[in-house]
C-alpha cells in the first residue's frame, strides 16, 4: 500500500488542542479583519467538530478566505482608536514574545490569540482534500506568513502547516521540495512524538518517490519507534520491502477516495502502470 500519508487527523488535532479563544479586541475600522476572526475561527470549529471539512459551509469558506486574504494589515501589530496597541500570537511561546516585544517598546498594549493560522490551516486542508494542491499550497504559505514573529518558527500550529504543506508538495509531485519541507518541520522545537512521526512519514513518502529506499525505510522506521501503532509506517515499509524484491509500483491512491482496508493492497483500478523509468 502507498496512500497518502499525513491529512487524516490533522484537523481533528487542531480541534482538540485548540485553545480557549479571547474576545477580538477593540479597534478601529480598518482592522475589522483582526476583531472578527477570532470568532470565525470558533465558528468554523465547532463545525469541523461535528461533521469535518465536509461540514463547513459556502459561507464560512468565503468568510475564512476573506480573513486570511485581509490579515496583513494586523501583522506585526494593530493600533485601536484608543491608541494601544495589539499583537496576535499563536501559543504560548508566541505570546511570551509579543509580550516582551511590546514592554520593550513601552506602550500601552495587549496581546491576543492569532486565530490566522489555524483559518489557513482549514483552507489549505479543504483544498488538498479537493484535488487543489496548488491552492492548498499558496493558502498554507500564506498562514505560515501570518505572524508576528515568522522567522522565529514558534506558532503553535506551525507543524501542522508544514505537515499539510509537505502533502501538498507532494501531491503536486514536487517531492524534492517537500523533502526540505519535512526535514525543516523535524527542527521544529518541543514536537510531540505524534507530529514528529506524522513528518517522518511524509519524509518518508517523498523519499520513497524519490527512489531513495534506504532513507525512506529509516523515515518510516523511525515513525514507528515514536508510535509504535503507526499503522500507515508498517504499510509503507511492507510496501518498500515489495518495491525491493521486483514488485509492481502502485500510484498514491487520490485523498478523495475511500482508503482500502488496512488488510488489503490497493484495489486494481487504483494502480499505476509499471513506469517507463522506475525510480
Amino acid at each position: 500500500m502507498h496512500p497518502p500519508i499525513l491529512r487524516a487527523g490533522v484537523l481533528r488535532l487542531m480541534v482538540l488542542a485548540a485553545p480557549a479563544l479571547l474576545a477580538a479586541p477593540a479597534g478601529a475600522q480598518d482592522f475589522t479583519v483582526c476583531q472578527s476572526s477570532a470568532p470565525l475561527l470558533g465558528q468554523v470549529r465547532t463545525s469541523l467538530a461535528k461533521g469535518g471539512l465536509a461540514a463547513l459551509t459556502s459561507e464560512q469558506m468565503q468568510a475564512m478566505e476573506q480573513a486570511v486574504t485581509g490579515a496583513g494589515t494586523c501583522f506585526p501589530s494593530f493600533t485601536g482608536p484608543d491608541n494601544s496597541v495589539t499583537m496576535l500570537a499563536d501559543g504560548p511561546a508566541e505570546t511570551l514574545l509579543a509580550a516582551g516585544s511590546l514592554a520593550g517598546k513601552k506602550v500601552k498594549g495587549t496581546v491576543q490569540f492569532n486565530p490566522f493560522p489555524q483559518l489557513a490551516l482549514v483552507l489549505g486542508s479543504y483544498a488538498n482534500e479537493t484535488g487543489k494542491p496548488q491552492d492548498a499550497l499558496q493558502m498554507l504559505d500564506k498562514g505560515l506568513s501570518l505572524s508576528p514573529f515568522p522567522d522565529a518558527r514558534l506558532g503553535a500550529s506551525l507543524h501542522l502547516l508544514v505537515s499539510e504543506k509537505g502533502a501538498a508538495l507532494n501531491d503536486l509531485k514536487r517531492f524534492d521540495e517537500a523533502l526540505k519541507v519535512y526535514e525543516d518541520g523535524l527542527n521544529i522545537k518541543n514536537l510531540a512524538d505524534g507530529d514528529r512521526a506524522r513528518l517522518q512519514r511524509g519524509r518518508g513518502f517523498a523519499l520513497t518517490e524519490l527512489g531513495r529506499l534506504d532513507e525512506a525505510e529509516e523515515a518510516y522506521k523511525q515513525a514507528l519507534a515514536l508510535v509504535p501503532d503507526d499503522t500507515r509506517s508498517q504499510h509503507e515499509l511492507a510496501y518498500i520491502a515489495r518495491v525491493r524484491s521486483g514488485g509492481v509500483k502502485t500510484a498514491p491512491y487520490l485523498t478523495t477516495r475511500p482508503p482500502p482496508s488496512v488488510h488489503q493492497d490497493v484495489p486494481e483500478e487504483q494502480r499505476a502502470k509499471p513506469p517507463e523509468n522506475p525510480n
